[in-house]
């Protein structure tokens, strides 16, 4: 028989000889919750069913844990000094298990044992809901620890820069994910609980769905303040009855200055940065754009919307998405963030008992949608609890329609087919940039090693670089560095780079600048790093003209680049659509150059500006960067002109007269401005305001 927290009172695990021992501790809930107990004092030990990074980690930590469950790994202690904690996964013929309860040591599950140690904290923030919890409580430990805070967390997903996904922190303040699947986020007495949204999902887990909501009720109504999102269960439930409760609506989010701040997330991620805000700001007095402020640097959390690769031609991503409202976000948020790619999806359905539920769904948002994918590879049914079904994977690629396709094999075989299909999509229609998601919360994640290092090996960029030129003195702009005049929000240099270098290798950027202007550049692209996806700028000294500039930044470059793109940065309107355009030209003809086709009236004048002629504009071009060429044609170009560099205003004028090569034209029909004078900018700041 379960224990239930009442019986049961941590105090009695601190003394020396008695231990906590966890079964199912390699599980993303459960190895942080080991390490927290641990730094609360208790002796831990625990065990896993098989070998894993995760069971790694906690052996060089210095952690008893085993692999394998035997009733030998467990403490040889009496049962009154011996609790026993286990993952919902564990069933209940475990050895380990069966020896607890033989011993007659208290055992309670894993979600029960995060309420009794929450109560070791002063002030609790616990997230539940059906969709979210990882995302907002990963926000809102991110925002306290830019707040100055040292919080302690359990989150189920791993944090970029951390090895952990739990810690104890300072002990005064805990946040934390509060399981719903099995009810036992009930466990948890918060200070503050956040509710993200209300779903049957799980529902197989109760007598019925009404069960469901009495479970979510008790949740919220255990805490004296609630957060949620308005929804119609979250408000058939909350509204008017909790006696302080904070409701977040839609339209709070569509406020010019918040809806400014979370352009930069993915369509569900704005959802619960908002919520996550919100809950900061009711239980610390942070302010909400001050909160949204410090999300601004968000790098997101495992298995949500990961990159796992990002190239000019492909781009790898996982999500975590496996029910039908997680998968429609995740597409709606990738078709958001890709709005001219090709989407490749590998989904791998979650349970057999979700499928069958949820079947017709499913169907609806893999293939019959406008934002459904172009392609979708199923992957077999990741079972967990149940070995087979009324309805499959052959199923489901049935329902879904022509652009379904069934994955068998080993992973190995499987992520060879669907890179088989992409390089043969390639080969059709290559000017289609290509998205591969991979999506599923099972072990669907051991096929991104066998697409990753396929997807690199075929994308262009990785034989691309790309010089961008800043050393101009702005003498037709002011007094300022036009540069460093802010455009929506940021620096005007800013914007090239990040819409070039996060879909470059690491150092294929080079920014050259004047020598006297360096430290300025560097220290807004270190307070801006975020932009790059962990890539790095390499700073260059500019050169006594343009293209002795563009020259040293070449020079900077990796041998291992073919290809060469100048851009000025003061066009903060190009992005990597366009410089895969002109990468694609120069690979045809040895250069390409972004331009637009001239449709003013052109008038050619004398040295008294009194007209000579009207020049014929049918083949007349307005030159833009990206200017993109093979290595070897713009190196020849410098060396047979490096006498007269400073007679240049671009580099296809530098090809045209020292080189052979026919520069060819990628006709760009966008906005590619470049910020000359002042009133460019007010210009420029229009488009953004329009385009946002």
């Amino acid at each position: 028989m379960m224990q239930t927290e009442e019986k049961i009172s941590l105090k009695d695990y601190l003394h020396k000889g008695a231990y906590v021992h966890f079964i199912g501790c390699g599980g993303a809930g459960t190895m942080p919750l080991l390490r927290i107990f641990a730094q609360l004092g208790f002796s831990v030990s625990g065990s896993d069913m098989a070998e894993s990074a995760a069971l790694s980690l906690m052996q060089e930590a210095g952690y008893k844990v085993y692999c394998t469950h035997r009733k030998e790994n467990l403490p040889s202690c009496d049962g009154k000094d011996l609790l026993v904690v286990y993952s919902s996964a564990i069933k209940e013929d475990n050895a380990e298990l069966l020896e607890a309860k033989k011993r007659s040591a208290k055992c309670i599950r894993r979600g029960e044992a995060l309420g009794l140690v929450a109560k070791l904290f002063p002030f609790v923030i616990a997230v539940s809901g059906t969709h979210g919890k990882t995302s907002i409580s990963s926000m809102v430990v991110h925002i306290l620890e830019k707040a100055g805070f040292d919080p302690g967390y359990l989150i189920g997903g791993l944090l970029p820069g951390k090895i952990w996904n739990g810690t104890a922190g300072n002990k005064k303040v805990f946040v934390c994910e509060a399981d719903e699947s099995d009810g036992t986020h009930t466990a948890i007495h918060a200070s503050c609980a956040v509710v993200s949204n209300i779903e049957d999902d799980h529902v197989w887990n109760f007598e019925s769905e009404e069960v469901l909501l009495d479970n979510f009720r008790a949740f919220a109504f255990a805490s004296p303040l609630l957060v949620y999102n308005a929804g119609n269960k979250t408000d058939l439930l909350y509204k008017g009855k909790h006696t302080n409760f904070c409701r977040v609506t839609p339209e709070e989010r569509e406020e010019f200055s918040i809806k400014k701040s979370l352009r930069h997330f993915p369509l569900y991620q704005k959802e619960n940065s908002f919520l996550a805000a919100k809950c900061v700001e009711k239980c610390f007095d942070i302010p909400l754009k001050k909160a949204l402020e410090y999300l601004q640097d968000f790098a997101g959390v495992g298995r949500r919307l990961t990159v796992h690769y990002e190239g000019l031609e492909c781009t790898l991503i996982e999500d975590y998405a496996h029910h039908p409202a997680e998968v429609r976000a995740c597409l709606l948020s990738l078709r958001e963030m890709y709005p001219e790619s090709e989407l490749v999806l590998v989904f791998q359905p979650h349970r057999y008992a979700r499928l069958e539920r949820y079947f017709e769904e499913f169907a609806g948002e893999l293939g019959k949608k406008d934002y459904s994918p172009d392609k979708v590879f199923v992957a077999p049914v990741f079972a967990a609890w149940s070995e087979t079904g009324k309805v499959g994977a052959d199923e489901l690629v049935s329902a879904i329609g022509e652009k379904g396709e069934l994955l068998s094999g080993t992973w190995k075989e499987m992520g060879e087919k669907v890179i088989s299909s992409v390089k043969k999509d390639f080969s059709g229609n290559k000017a289609k940039r290509k998205v591969i998601a991979v999506a599923g919360a099972g072990d669907v994640v051991k096929i991104l090693p066998f697409l990753k290092g396929p997807l690199k090996e075929m994308d262009m960029g990785e034989k691309t670089g790309v010089v961008i030129a800043a050393g101009g003195s702005s003498s037709r702009y002011g007094a300022k560095n036009k540069l460093f005049e802010e455009l929506d929000s940021l620096p005007v240099f800013l914007h090239c780079l990040k819409n070039f270098v996060p879909f470059l290798p690491e150092k294929h950027v080079v920014l050259t600048v004047p020598e006297a202007l360096k430290e300025d550049f560097a220290r807004l692209l270190e307070k801006y790093q975020y932009l790059f996806r962990g890539k790095n700028v390499l700073l260059v000294n500019g050169g006594s003209c343009r293209e002795e500039s563009v020259y040293h930044g070449i020079m900077a470059l990796p041998q291992e680049c073919e290809y060469i793109a100048v851009h000025d940065a003061a066009r903060p309107f190009a992005d990597h659509r366009l410089l895969l355009t002109t990468l694609y030209g120069a690979e045809k003809s040895g250069g390409c150059i972004a331009a637009k086709k001239v449709t003013d009236t052109i008038k050619e004048t004398d040295e008294n500006t009194l007209v000579k002629r009207t020049v014929p504009r049918e083949n007349l071009w307005s030159v833009q960067t990206p200017q993109t060429f093979r290595k070897e044609v713009l190196l020849d170009a410098f060396a047979k002109g490096k006498d007269e560099l400073k007679t240049f205003t671009d580099d296809s004028s530098l090809v045209e007269k020292f080189t052979s090569c026919k520069t060819a034209i990628a006709e760009n029909g966008k906005p590619n401005i470049k910020v000359t004078f002042p009133e460019d900018l007010l210009f420029a700041e229009m488009l953004f305001a329009s385009k946002n």
